[in-house]
């Protein structure tokens, strides 16, 4: 028997004239080498299609260890946080960041994505709560996927649909990193 060509979860699509085409051509070349990782650290790139965290049905992706560091930061940055508040959030953020603490976060308003930023370029590890679902073709792009090669990154997808606003999604995700934070 001849062994197949693909792997069981090859996802193929169609090239369409809008796709640039240099794109495609890159993420083929760079294929080799995303499978060397993934198969050098398997436990980076996990996934789990049912989890439950805080009552939540939850799917996730990435390095699972990371809800287990005990210097998780919940990154929630409220409008109505005094200025003095957000600065010394801030620094107890990136402290963490700087020393092997992880930030878990939404990252849906502007500060809350500022201050991730930041906290990467400092080499934090990261639980990010998504509205994307992790599904069996799910492998994260670009930046994410660096992320996960260097064990850094823990995605965690909870069904927007499950609520009834998007404001009520990410007040729960906020809930969710800080009892991850054990606050």
């Amino acid at each position: 028997t001849k062994a197949p060509v693909f792997n069981p979860d090859f996802y193929d699509c169609i090239l369409y004239p809008e796709r640039d085409l240099n794109t495609v051509y890159n993420y083929i070349q760079d294929n080799p080498r995303r499978l060397a990782e993934r198969r050098d650290h398997p436990e980076w790139f996990q996934r789990v299609n049912y989890l439950t965290l805080d009552g939540l049905p939850c799917q996730a992706y990435g390095n699972l260890q990371l809800i287990q560091n005990p210097f998780i930061e919940a990154v929630v940055v409220r409008s109505v946080h005094s200025a003095e508040l957000r600065k010394a959030n801030r620094e107890r953020w990136l402290y963490a960041a700087a020393n092997k603490g992880v930030l878990a976060s939404a990252a849906y308003s502007q500060h809350e994505k500022e201050i991730m930023k930041e906290a990467d370029r400092l080499g934090s590890k990261f639980i990010y709560f998504t509205e994307k679902p992790i599904d069996k073709f799910c492998k994260p792009q670009g930046h994410a996927f660096e992320l996960c090669s260097q064990g850094r990154l823990l995605l965690i997808y909870v069904n927007p649909g499950l609520f009834s606003r998007k404001r009520d999604w990410c007040l729960r995700m906020n809930s969710l990193a800080q009892t991850l934070a054990g606050r």
